[in-house]
């Protein structure tokens, strides 16, 4: 039986796809400023675009800003909506454009022709110290566009990398133009062999993973959960369905190498289909004219060889478009999965948002998702917003009110909340339309960034607005000149400490914010310019495992050896260690690091009898905010063996 499902693409009109995602498309009209405080812009540039609606203001693609030119500054990175990547720098006159690249003659169009609305992923992928540009390309109106979708890798100085672009398959009509990558990549080393691969999802119902040279690693794209269980030949290396949802990259088995997570369309097929439907059933009435039977959307988790975890995918009830954001809630080194609904059923039965474990159980607090009042398309971010040391879980949904939660899952006072835009006016956010969390306030409290309307709206932990609306009035407003669909950016670009705050549709905009303790839980769409979706906790790790020497009888010298302690994950971690054995003291008992810190170990061998001597064992503890981080306690067996007399054995050594 040959079956294909496609609620987004298949058989429809540009203008019937867009109703079906319900991408909006909100005129506003320009209110009086005279009673706010209008922020002006720090610097503005004017980025090449194509006329949408009136205002030149549909950029669904987020900047990024990283380091291109090595030069100790970072620069910002924006993919218009005419297909053309942008770098731009800064000095003391201001922004000037570094460089830029149209992207559609290298997938075979005309000038000025192509659309993105992926968001740029910045990383050093092959480690030779020079970043590369990782974005996906295609128009979400595909039958009027007619792009050819796939993905593309750029050198930091805006050409293109060999052996790219990679093509998307043609699923959907138009035939013959490949189809559209909406999701933002990511980037990690999934094999562990120092170099990163590309993992990416599309409309053409498939999951790559490639690496940086353009080769697919073995596995990769995936068949879909249900070709072992009815054997149809169409759902060997695709899906059943397209995919709107960013991937996400942790490691979720504990086993030291990342997982793939995203969700997807793929719904699940009921009993009259055969095979094992685990109990699946469609509990509304689905589109005239679709299969009967089938429905909902599903959660993926997938190893490096391009196998589906246990436990998975997780079917619900409705499709799945936001990014998951993963997270060590239970700092046991498997990282838990935070994920809001779609848009494509009509129906109150998808109206969640959920947090799982590594084995797609609902989380203590969490049972059957939280409830919202709408889709959660969007996707969440995770910072401290309450100053308690531990993170919180913020979205913004359809229903135009940002949600937050602590990690169990109880709200936090103060939400849900509705952000509003200078008029007063709330904002239902889609696809792609994701908070951001950064210290506006300079308490070393997280505030929660997002665009609202034609502004972007800075809302406090107690679900407080800071920046203007009808209520309160006179407050600061950050006022873009047109339509955000997109998520800000925050970072500090002329290293002084503080943060800039960052947009763009048809300009880029930049406002220097102030005061502000330059810290940032959350700067960006998924996190980080390698948009991994998680936020990097603190990681412990020890060299050597074990402490053995090797010392000669009645010599009354100690024996001196170093420790190296390194946080491999992101953060601070704060270490105490403690010496069991009387005999070993070490030069420092306490720290905090970033990086890494060595401390000395010293032995004391005086009346140390022959033969071996196992003294006990240094004991090294990391906490983050109090939590274990993961690999703590880490613990040192110290060993010493005596023996009568130890000879050293020089090899000859030639100069010529």
């Amino acid at each position: 039986m040959l079956v294909f499902f496609d609620k987004k693409a298949l058989d429809v009109t540009a203008v019937e796809l867009d109703s079906l995602t319900s991408l909006e498309t909100i005129s506003y009209s320009e209110a009086p400023l005279s009673t706010n405080t209008l922020i002006s812009p720090k610097w503005k540039i004017a980025v090449p675009s194509r006329d949408c609606g009136g205002h030149n203001n549909c950029h669904p693609s987020s900047a990024a800003v990283a380091d291109l030119t090595g030069n100790g500054r970072l620069e910002i990175i924006v993919a218009s909506n005419n297909g053309r990547v942008l770098a731009y720098a800064n000095d003391h006159n201001g922004l000037y454009q570094l460089w830029q690249i149209d992207l559609a003659p290298y997938f075979g169009m005309a000038a000025g022709s192509q659309r993105i609305h992926s968001s740029p992923t910045i990383a050093d992928l092959n480690g030779n110290g020079s970043l590369e540009i990782v974005i996906g390309a295609g128009s979400t109106a595909m039958v009027n566009d007619q792009t050819r979708g796939g993905v593309i890798v750029l050198n930091a100085n805006g050409t293109v990398k060999a052996n790219w672009p990679k093509l998307a398959g043609d699923e959907n009509p138009p035939i013959g133009y490949p189809d559209t990558i909406y999701a933002t990549p990511a980037v990690g080393d999934l094999t562990g062999d120092g170099q990163l691969e590309i993992v990416s999802t599309g409309f053409d119902k498939r999951i790559y993973a490639w690496r940086h040279d353009g080769t697919l690693l073995p596995g990769f794209p995936i068949n879909s959960n249900h070709w072992q269980r009815f054997g149809w030949a169409n759902l060997q290396g695709r899906l059943a369905d397209t995919i709107w949802s960013s991937p996400a990259l942790a490691d979720v088995t504990g086993d030291g190498y990342l997982e793939i997570i995203v969700g997807t369309d793929e719904g699940n097929f009921d009993d009259r289909w055969g095979g094992n439907s685990g109990g699946w059933h469609c509990p509304y009435a689905t589109p005239p004219g679709w299969a009967p039977g089938y429905c909902g959307g599903s959660l993926y988790a997938i190893d490096r060889f391009g196998n589906i975890l246990p436990n998975f995918p997780i079917y619900k009830w409705q499709i799945f478009q936001s990014t998951p954001l993963l997270y060590d809630v239970t700092r046991n080194g498997r990282a838990e999965i935070f994920i809001g609904t779609g848009t494509f059923y009509n129906t109150n039965a998808g109206h969640r948002f959920y947090a799982l474990d590594s084995n797609g159980n609902d989380l203590p607090g969490w049972a059957g998702g939280k409830a919202v009042g709408d889709n959660v398309p969007g996707s969440p971010a995770i910072g401290d917003i309450t100053g308690d040391g531990q993170p919180e879980i913020v979205v913004a949904a359809m229903d135009r009110k940002l949600y937050a939660w602590r990690l169990n899952g109880s709200t936090v006072p103060g939400f849900p909340m509705t952000p509003r835009d200078q008029t007063g006016n709330g904002y239902r956010h889609d696809v792609g339309s994701a908070p951001i969390l950064a210290d506006y306030t300079g308490d070393g409290k997280m505030e929660i960034f997002l665009t609202t309307g034609w502004s972007i709206t800075i809302v406090n932990g107690q679900g407080q607005q800071l920046t203007t609306s009808s209520n309160p009035p006179n407050g600061p407003f950050y006022f873009a000149e047109g339509l955000l669909q997109n998520s800000p950016v925050v970072a500090d670009l002329n290293n002084n400490g503080r943060l800039e705050l960052i947009t763009f549709n048809s300009h880029v905009y930049v406002w220097e914010l102030s005061p502000t303790s330059g810290q940032a839980d959350w700067p960006m769409f998924k996190g980080n310019p390698e948009r991994t979706g998680n936020q990097r906790q603190p990681i412990l790790d020890v060299t050597p495992g074990n402490l053995t020497a090797l010392h000669q009888w009645l010599d009354p010298s100690n024996i001196q050896r170093l420790v190296r302690i390194r946080n491999v994950g992101n953060g601070t971690l704060t270490w105490n260690a403690t010496t069991l054995p009387d005999r070993v003291a070490l030069v420092s008992y306490y720290g905090s690091v970033s990086d890494e810190e060595t401390i000395l170990a010293t032995i004391n061998t005086t009346g140390l009898s022959l033969g071996y001597h196992h003294l006990g064992n240094i004991i090294i503890e990391a906490t983050d905010n109090e939590q274990p981080v993961p690999n703590s306690p880490f613990t040192i067996p110290v060993v010493v063996h005596v023996v009568e007399e130890i000879h050293e054995v020089y090899l000859p050594v030639i100069l010529r």
